[in-house]
């Protein structure tokens, strides 16, 4: 929920200094929202306008989206509960102006929206109502201006028209609306008003239009006014193909085989981001964290520039945001909102890896009986590779070492929480925390280490291909620079190994 009824520029009673009120009522349609009020803010003219945006109980990341803005013509309001019809319903009756429009958020404003619109609300012409003209990105016409029931559903004037096409450049007088866009004077939109029992916006606009029309209230066609559909997102394939998946997996390495004590049910945290719209395994890793036979496994999630792929990934989605938000900023605010008191770890996994099958049961008995308080998993040989420790040993049980980096997959024992989290901001993508980490745990007396038999394949997406490697080492230097750490030398170093057992080699 948004609830910021009182987001709105300086007070002013209802008409005054405000010629129109711009509504937008929407619900779960983050990428239109966006797109829409972006068109709206960019061509907004400097004054004597206001946009009231109504978010009907949104659960797609709308509301953060519109939590971020920041107008002072804006106000939005939070309407959980409400269908987008009666949340444009109650903008109405709170809005300022002498005018209304209200709009859907299929459509997008050209600049020469505003200008038709407010040349319309300043002249003394004689309308109740003005609709303009709705085209594709291609540049056919959606709609001239009017939508009405058809034998066939809803038929749209000059469907598939060019967009200058001579029929349809001219002003006329209309006997319908529009289904997208609608500029009602305040009285004869108090006299028509929307159909609360309907169920989309666009349905209410073209059901006000024939009232007004029914009514003898004059109906005017502005082809000047263009709206621009708003395109379908592009199909992204973010899928990795099965056979490939399966070709990248690693071997399972059964804990059984190993002469070590069970180790007991724990009770471990997970929390990861996945880049929405490019190629990743999520639902491979999540399908693969959930299955332990052991242990009770809570997994957090931040969908990054896109939506859930499906249901299973939704279910264990906290948030969704766009744009560039640093790593760990938004790991430090997934653990603002858990009680770490009821984890014995946290795990904190990237969206571009391909897991061993039971890689909780094996990767947890180990680190536990091994006493690492922190500690990651090799990374197979074809794996892309920073630092050549993490390269998974042949022949090696784990390895103690004073270094283990900071993903694509790492491990923190309770012991390590304190020294670990929350973690420090001045770096926020990550660089330079296993310095200090290492210096940390040396000085408390723990083991850090890598797991060999438990490896990770990391070959999917080229480190650093979506953030900045000088601002990230920019950072970096600054935080090394406030922080005890061992220097790189010193971190390359392997404390002790742990060879395999004959008879589990």
């Amino acid at each position: 929920p948004v609830p910021r009824d009182d987001r709105s520029g300086p007070a002013a009673g209802p008409h005054e200094d405000i010629d129109l009120t711009l509504i937008l009522s929407v619900k779960d349609n983050r990428r239109g929202t966006v797109l829409c009020l972006k068109s709206i803010l960019e061509a907004l003219p400097p004054q004597g306008v206001e946009v009231i945006v109504v978010d009907n109980g949104s659960t797609d990341g709308t509301s953060d989206e519109l939590g971020r803005l920041r107008h002072g013509a804006l106000r939005v309001i939070s309407a959980a509960g409400s269908t987008p019809v009666q949340g444009a319903c109650e903008a109405a009756e709170q809005a300022r102006g002498r005018c209304l429009a209200f709009l859907t958020d299929a459509v997008m404003l050209t600049p020469s929206w505003f200008a038709v619109v407010m040349e319309a609300i300043a002249c003394d012409d004689a309308w109740d109502a003005v609709v303009g003209k709705t085209i594709t990105t291609e540049g056919l016409i959606v709609e001239a201006g009017s939508t009405a029931p058809g034998k066939d559903g809803w038929e749209s004037r000059g469907f598939d028209a060019r967009m200058h096409d001579p029929a349809y450049d001219f002003t006329g007088e209309l006997g319908s609306g529009s289904r997208y866009a609608l500029l009602v004077r305040r009285e004869a939109w108090e006299a028509a008003g929307f159909e609360r029992t309907l169920e989309t916006v666009g349905a209410a606009l073209i059901d006000c239009g024939l009232r007004l029309a029914c009514s003898g209230r004059r109906i005017v066609y502005q082809p000047g006014g263009i709206l621009a559909l708003i395109p379908a997102a592009p199909v992204t394939a973010t899928d990795l193909p099965l056979a490939t998946l399966e070709a990248l997996r690693p071997e399972d390495y059964d804990p059984a085989r190993l002469a070590t004590p069970a180790v007991p049910p724990r009770k471990i945290l997970v929390l990861g981001i996945y880049l929405a719209n490019t190629l990743n395994t999520v639902r491979d890793i999540v399908d693969v964290l959930g299955a332990s036979r052991t242990h009770a496994v809570t997994q957090r999630w931040v969908a990054l520039n896109g939506d859930p792929p499906d249901a299973v990934v939704a279910a264990v989605t906290a948030r969704t945001l766009t744009g560039r938000v640093p790593k760990f900023q938004i790991i430090n605010d997934l653990l603002a909102s858990e009680d770490l008191t009821r984890f014995d770890y946290l795990i904190l996994c990237d969206d571009d890896v391909v897991l061993p099958r039971h890689f909780v049961d094996a990767f947890i008995g180990l680190q536990s009986g091994l006493d690492f308080a922190i500690a990651q998993p090799a990374r197979t040989l074809n794996s892309y590779i920073d630092h050549p420790i993490v390269e998974r040993h042949i022949g090696v049980l784990a390895r103690q070492t004073r270094f283990v980096e900071i993903g694509p997959v790492v491990s923190f024992q309770r012991t390590a929480f304190d020294f670990v989290l929350p973690f420090d901001l001045s770096s926020p993508m990550g660089w330079g925390y296993e310095n200090v980490w290492a210096h940390a745990a040396g000085h408390r007396g723990l083991k850090i280490g890598i797991i060999d038999v438990v490896s990770v394949d990391h070959s999917l997406r080229k480190p650093v291909a979506h953030y900045t490697w000088s601002d990230a080492d920019r950072q970096r230097n600054a935080y090394l620079a406030t922080h005890p750490h061992l220097p790189l030398e010193e971190c390359f170093h392997v404390v002790q190994a742990y060879p395999l057992p004959e008879e589990a080699s």
